[in-house]
């Protein structure tokens, strides 16, 4: 009778382990993300690319490509009418990122509604970073412009009401998927994959305030590598009550 209750004692401890582990953690603070990393395998400011604007419309720059060479991750866009660029600091619009050094920029539209350069699109925009380099679980980068009206290419920059908002969907090697607003105020976006590898990062286009407009973001500073999250403190107390449990009916 003692060793049945013990039994199902330890299986209601693991349970309740598996259903609390989160398979992603997200970070705001670029200090905070680095020091959560183990190793450092990816670090790309892409400072060589100062003065050398490139288009790559509706296509990816990746790892292999010796005139557009990424350190350990693709970018690529898809949609209808966008152009994506490595750009030196200033948007289309002229607007400036912020950001004094060479980035990666996406204008990003939805579906069926008034976009960029007073045009309808016919497909929805998205943009999507993927990791190359293997056994990286944390990734992150500078963000510029996303969901800030002030930041934004929109049809009219005056007008509140045509702001298109980005949705930032994160997916593992094991195809775990979660999406992510980064706030208006985040100079950085950094997420790890407790379950996996991070596979892709994936910009869409959302409606935020009315469903007409663009939404024009940056990315820089791309910093990846590994990194061991510590268990919810939950769960470690769960599992540790779950144990004197087992020892005090032993005891008895």
């Amino acid at each position: 009778m003692k060793t049945t209750t013990v039994i199902c004692t330890v299986v209601v401890v693991l349970a309740c382990t598996n259903v609390s582990t989160a398979q992603f953690v997200t970070f705001n603070n670029r200090a905070a993300f680095e020091s959560a990393l183990n190793s450092t395998l990816i670090n790309d400011g892409l400072d060589r690319y100062l003065g050398n604007d490139i288009d790559f419309d509706n296509s990816s720059v990746n790892t292999v490509a010796a005139a557009n060479p990424l350190m350990g991750f693709d970018v690529s866009h898809a949609g209808d009418e966008i152009t994506t660029q490595f750009v030196n600091g200033s948007l289309t619009n002229m607007q400036n990122t912020g950001n004094a050094t060479p980035d990666i920029q996406f204008l990003l539209d939805l579906a069926g509604v008034n976009g960029a350069f007073g045009v309808t699109s016919n497909v929805a925009d998205t943009a999507t970073v993927a990791v190359q380099t293997a056994s990286v679980n944390a990734f992150g980068f500078d963000t510029f412009g996303f969901n800030d009206q002030g930041q934004s290419f929109v049809v009219d920059p005056g007008a509140l009401g045509i702001e298109m908002g980005v949705l930032t969907t994160v997916t593992d090697a094991m195809g775990n998927m979660q999406s992510f607003t980064v706030a208006a105020e985040d100079a950085f976006f950094g997420v790890v994959g407790t379950m996996s590898p991070i596979d892709t990062i994936t910009f869409s286009a959302v409606p935020t305030f009315a469903t007409s407009g663009t939404e024009f973001i940056a990315i820089d500073n791309f910093v990846g590598g590994t990194s061991t999250v510590p268990e919810p403190p939950s769960t470690s107390l769960l599992s540790l009550a779950g144990l004197l449990l087992i020892w005090r009916r032993r005891k008895s």
